[in-house]
């Protein structure tokens, strides 16, 4: 069972999902210390990038990383702006308006459509009955996560977080398709490498910015904490899911990381969950049992 290629796709996927759920919780607790939400995605991408290049010096693997480099270099541009631009960017930015586990459900839920229609153009096929179903109950899904977030475009602030959470997810599951389409691999190589040049994307807002370098032990450790746990575990475990699954299976199992964000929020932020959002939730979840 522990060889079986599902059963590992299950495993890390679902690992992945338990690690990226503290990205809000450690997010929040660094805007509350005065850092951006562009700083945030900045540092915990630069720090990890930093750890495993230390690694792969200590295991005598850097001309191992800079001939992976050059030779996926336009592969790993075109996952890096997905995968850790357009993903830690606008994830951070909808933590500073929305709750942590209504950014986690409309992240997954609009992700697992994007990898269903991607998945589908490649096939070149139409969409299955399973698939169509899971699309619609994961709109019903965000469409209640919205009526509870404020429901009208007057509530600039919510709407905006919405809409970061929305491009987040757009970028994660093209990150998701194009890793295993393009075949990059999975290990510390190429995942220092995405690190690497994630953290040059996400330098970019950085340029004219006043940046805080106020940096106390706690906020070190919190941004130590989002290095280890969600970027380097959580994407980690993702790409080695990619190896024994397609896209949309893994996305579809990382579609219980909600419930650990909600639980995280619930007990570290004391973030309340309406009637609404917990509807919304379930409609999401439940996309996952039909498909």
């Amino acid at each position: 069972m522990l060889k079986n290629p599902k059963f590992q796709a299950f495993f890390f996927a679902f690992l992945a999902a338990i690690f990226n759920a503290f990205v809000g919780i450690f997010s929040v607790f660094l805007f509350r210390k005065g850092f951006m939400s562009f700083e945030v995605a900045f540092y915990k991408c630069f720090v990890a990038s930093l750890i495993l290049f230390a690694i792969l010096i200590y295991m005598r693997k850097l001309g191992a990383l800079l001939v992976f480099i050059k030779q996926k270099i336009f592969t790993l541009l075109l996952l890096a702006f997905f995968g850790f631009f357009m993903l830690y960017h606008f994830e951070s930015a909808a933590y500073t308006s929305i709750s942590v586990a209504n950014v986690v459900f409309v992240l997954f839920g609009v992700g697992m459509i994007i990898a269903f229609i991607c998945e589908a153009l490649d096939a070149k096929r139409f969409f299955h009955l399973n698939e169509l179903l899971a699309m619609v109950f994961t709109l019903l899904g965000l469409w209640m996560i919205f009526l509870a977030e404020g429901g009208t475009l007057e509530n600039f602030t919510h709407l905006k977080g919405l809409i970061n959470a929305i491009l987040a997810g757009l970028g994660y599951a093209l990150f998701l398709f194009f890793t295993r389409k393009l075949k990059l691999g999975f290990g510390l190589i190429p995942l220092c490498a995405l690190l690497f040049i994630g953290s040059l994307y996400l330098s970019i807002p950085l340029f004219g910015a006043n940046l805080n370098l106020n940096f106390s032990l706690e906020s070190f450790i919190l941004i130590l904490a989002l290095a280890f746990l969600p970027t380097i575990g959580g994407f980690y475990c993702t790409t080695r899911a990619l190896s024994f699954a397609k896209s949309n299976s893994v996305q579809l199992i990382e579609l219980s990381e909600p419930l650990f964000a909600m639980l995280f929020g619930f007990l570290f932020l004391a973030q309340s969950i309406s009637f609404l959002q917990i509807l919304g939730g379930v409609f999401i979840l439940f996309a996952i049992f039909i498909h």
